[in-house]
C-alpha cells in the first residue's frame, strides 16, 4: 500500500454515506372492499334511480344544492364570527373581547365547606 490515509478516507467515505432500506413490494393500487357484490349492485341500482353518482367524473355536487338561510341571516353570522375572530386573533389573545362579554358568575374552585368540623 502506497497511500494508507487515502485507503481510510475511502473507507470512511463509504461508511458515511446514507444507506436507504425499503420494502422491496409495491403498495396495491386499490383498496380491497368489505362490501357484497349484492350491496355494490343494490348501490348502482339506486345510483341509477335517482340520477347522483358521486364517484361519476361529472358529478357537481352543488348541483342539488338549496340554501334554507336568508341573505340577512348568513351575513347576520358572518359579521358574528368575523368579529370574534378578529377579537380572538388579536395582540392579547382575545382577553379583552372575553372580559367585555356577560359572564355568568364565577364558579367557587376552592373555599371553606357550609358546615365546619
Amino acid at each position: 500500500m502506497k497511500h494508507p490515509l487515502a485507503l481510510a478516507a475511502m473507507i470512511a467515505a463509504s461508511l458515511a454515506a446514507p444507506a436507504w432500506a425499503d420494502d422491496p413490494t409495491p403498495e396495491p393500487a386499490y383498496s380491497p372492499t368489505t362490501l357484497t357484490r349484492s350491496e355494490v349492485q343494490a348501490d348502482l341500482v339506486r345510483f341509477k334511480h335517482t340520477g347522483v353518482n358521486p364517484w361519476s367524473t361529472s358529478y357537481n355536487p352543488l348541483r342539488h344544492a338549496a340554501s334554507v338561510k336568508s341573505r340577512a341571516e348568513v351575513k347576520q353570522e358572518y359579521l358574528a364570527a368575523r368579529d370574534e375572530a378578529r377579537a380572538l386573533a388579536a395582540e392579547d389573545s382575545g382577553a379583552s373581547w372575553r372580559g367585555r362579554m356577560a359572564s355568568p358568575a364565577p364558579t367557587l374552585l376552592a373555599g371553606r365547606p357550609a358546615t365546619a368540623q
